[in-house]
């Protein structure tokens, strides 16, 4: 057995108290036990100071109680102003889009609104047409833009602009109408002054005088009387059969496929709104034109 063997097993016999005498006398004199001596008699003056349950249990509430109170009440308190402020500046953007945003108004085919604007001013938006305005300084900036057609009875008070893709339309207080649809470009005035313009010309009208826009002319015609679309039916007096195909597709949902020998045929009549075989019989039938319908589609033979 080596010495280190004979050692660990000395070691192990003298902690259970199993060395004789003769034996003990002998591994007291070894080195290694002088070490261990040292060793045990330092662990035997470790002292542990005896356990107060109800103290500790007092110092532990409170350090949980400063912890509490150092994190989570601040932490609340900064969470109520950020959203008071988040609060704030949505209200604010919000207030401020909403009053520069524009007013959108739209109409779908065969479709008539009645539109108040800020100042009481009334429109009557036809069928496939839009209007768009910003509520902000109304009053100073009374400006609208207009796609389609509408009839407009504007209220007394600061300028009144009327803005389309073909021109604008100046007026103070009247009633008029605008139809801005593909080439078409025509105003009537039925009450008070309104200054039309164009790219390169002005016209101004009274009541019952009119103005269409030619080959990039406005040319000036006689108004008899207010619009016969917002009865709810169309007139034409001459009217190449092209633009009253385009205006019956305003009011029925049709696919009209007119072929280019009648597209430029003069038609003089009328149409209602409201019923759609009347409509086309009173277009084509009157004229000798043949046509058929099938699920929406005119042909023509």
């Amino acid at each position: 057995m080596s010495k280190e063997s004979n050692y660990t097993d000395l070691l192990a016999r003298w902690i259970n108290d199993e060395l004789s005498a003769e034996d003990k006398r002998q591994f007291e004199q070894e080195d290694e036990f002088q070490e261990l001596k040292t060793v045990v008699e330092d662990i035997d003056s470790w002292k542990i100071s005896p356990l107060d349950i109800n103290t500790s249990y007092s110092t532990l509430q409170e350090k949980k109680r400063l912890k509490k109170k150092a994190k989570v009440v601040p932490m609340t308190t900064w969470y109520r102003v950020a959203a008071s402020v988040v609060l704030l500046t949505v209200a604010y953007l919000g207030w401020d889009y909403f009053l520069n945003t524009n007013v959108l108004i739209q109409t779908n085919i065969g479709e008539k609104k009645e539109i108040v604007l800020p100042d009481g001013s009334k429109v009557t938006l036809d069928a496939a047409s839009s209007i768009a305005y910003k509520k902000r300084n109304w009053e100073e900036d009374r400006n609208v833009e207009i796609v389609g057609q509408a009839y407009l009875d504007v209220e007394p008070g600061e300028s009144f602009i009327v803005s389309t893709e073909k021109g604008t339309v100046s007026v103070l207080g009247t009633q008029f109408n605008v139809k801005v649809a593909g080439p078409i470009f025509e105003v009537k005035c039925y009450e008070g002054k309104v200054q039309v313009r164009s790219v390169n010309q002005a016209e101004i009208l009274v009541e019952n005088e009119g103005v269409k826009l030619v080959s990039n002319e406005l040319q000036r015609f006689r108004v008899e009387a207010e619009s016969d679309w917002v009865r709810g039916f169309s007139s034409y007096t001459r009217t190449p059969l092209s633009e009253v195909v385009s205006d019956l597709t305003k009011y029925y949902k049709l696919e009209i496929n007119l072929p280019d020998k009648f597209s430029d045929l003069l038609f003089t009549g009328q149409f209602s709104h409201s019923n759609q075989d009347q409509a086309l019989r009173a277009v084509f039938s009157t004229m000798e034109i043949r046509y058929r319908v099938t699920d929406g589609k005119v042909d023509f033979e």
